[in-house]
């Protein structure tokens, strides 16, 4: 059995770490709504694209409204991560200056190296923060960059009120 990359622990450890202390039991959780996991790695029924192919779903939400509960797929806490909130310059996640400013966490290799494997695997993932428009668009703005140059299918949604508003 390989072992796991150390940054991969380090990100486990450090959201741990953080779970304690805002009392969440994890930030990394398996949602198993309308859908069948096996760990094994066997099939996974995600939803489907118009050829066929698993449809790989990636979203952002915010923890404010409670959407952790319609949010699809492997849902990844990335309120750690630092809040461009208050700046001058900050419009959404979708901003590059935003995404710079969140891509400046030693954290953000390991937790979009972590997605993207998932997403690799056909399993849907979800980034929450506090609002759902900052961190957690940019992670999924990110994500689904990373898929798209892969020639993966895959489709994005934010569902923060706060980002549609803007």
């Amino acid at each position: 059995m390989p072992r796991p990359m150390e940054s991969d622990l380090s990100l486990r450890n450090s959201m741990s770490r953080f779970d304690s202390y805002s009392g969440r039991h994890a930030s990394v959780t398996e949602r198993r709504r309308d859908r069948t996991f096996n760990p094994a790695g066997e099939s996974l029924t995600v939803g489907s694209s118009p050829t066929g192919r698993t449809m790989i779903k990636i979203q952002s939400f915010s923890y404010l409204y409670n959407q952790q509960d319609i949010a699809d797929g492997y849902i990844i806490d990335v309120r750690l991560l630092p809040d461009p909130q208050g700046e001058p310059w900050c419009t959404d996640g979708r901003d590059p200056k935003v995404q710079t400013f969140v891509a400046n966490s030693n954290l953000w290799v390991p937790i979009l190296r972590f997605a993207n494997d998932l997403a690799l695997n056909g399993i849907s993932v979800s980034f929450g923060c506090e609002g759902g428009k900052n961190r957690s668009v940019s992670c999924a703005e990110a994500l689904s960059s990373n898929l798209h140059n892969m020639g993966i299918e895959h489709e994005i949604e934010h569902l923060s009120p706060l980002l549609k508003q803007a």
